[in-house]
């Protein structure tokens, strides 16, 4: 299978998410396997791995109106989660010089 096809669409459809790291990976490790689940099922009916790819890919739609839609569904989650990160960094860090 043509891994660097998938990690460009991957790579394209996560990138509103790369100031969240964390979600980032937990997104691409979703679509990932989901591409690759879908891959298998298509090959198992007789497609060869690029025309398996190609239909999977293209069954997902744009990558860049799934990466829109992606930001809109986690922009919440990733301002909620960079307060707590911030909020954690200044109450979990002990003062110094006391």
């Amino acid at each position: 299978m043509n891994t660097k096809r998938m990690d460009d669409f991957i790579k394209t459809v996560t990138n509103g998410l790369k100031d969240d790291t964390e979600l980032r990976l937990d997104v691409t490790q979703e679509i990932k396997s989901h591409i690759e689940d879908t891959v298998e099922q298509l090959k198992s009916e007789g497609k060869t791995d690029e025309e398996a790819l190609e239909v999977t890919l293209k069954s997902f739609g744009l990558s860049e109106v799934i990466g829109e839609d992606l930001l809109k569904a986690n922009k919440k989650r990733m301002k909620l989660r960079s307060l707590i990160k911030l909020f954690l960094r200044f109450a979990v860090v002990p003062e110094i010089g006391r």
